[in-house]
């Protein structure tokens, strides 16, 4: 099973994003955004791509989107992996979506997915979802500490 989550940035007066299937948690896609994805030219980049299968250290070119990660040659283990170049799925199915303000994008994606990334005035944001109507919005550091918090008050409420 996989931790769905969406990527979206406020550039140019509005509001985009992408959907990424895989390790959307924090200490996965989150880590892999603080560390890799705060140069806006590059977050365009990837966001020009397209809904994700998975989110990787470099943005990469076109490859074998059903490779496992140690079937790929050693320069392809830390691409990304896009529905649309990888895979060939129609542009249509996979673009970008966009909307004018965060609200709007995230009413969009707040269902299907379990985390919200959003970048804002150069810096990464996070928002765990479940459904939740109002984001609560706080650095990506703060939510994995807040995550950590719950299962331990969950784990000692079961003892």
């Amino acid at each position: 099973m996989s931790t769905r989550s969406a990527i979206m940035a406020e550039l140019d007066g509005s509001c985009i994003g992408v959907y990424c299937h895989s390790d959307g948690y924090p200490e996965g896609v989150g880590a892999t955004l603080l560390e890799h994805y705060t140069d806006e030219a590059k977050l365009r980049e990837l966001l020009a791509l397209g809904d994700l299968s998975s989110l990787d250290a470099e943005i990469g070119e076109k490859h074998d989107f059903n490779a496992l990660g140690r079937e790929l040659p050693e320069e392809q283990q830390t691409w990304t992996r896009a529905y649309h170049r990888d895979r060939e799925e129609p542009w249509d199915d996979v673009k970008p979506a966009e909307t004018p303000t965060f609200g709007e994008l995230y009413e969009w994606f707040r269902e299907a997915v379990a985390y919200v990334y959003l970048w804002r005035a150069g810096q990464w944001l996070c928002t765990k979802t479940y459904g939740a109507t109002v984001p609560k919005l706080r650095s990506i550091a703060a939510t994995a500490v807040a995550e950590d918090e719950e299962r331990a008050a969950e784990e000692a409420a079961s003892v």
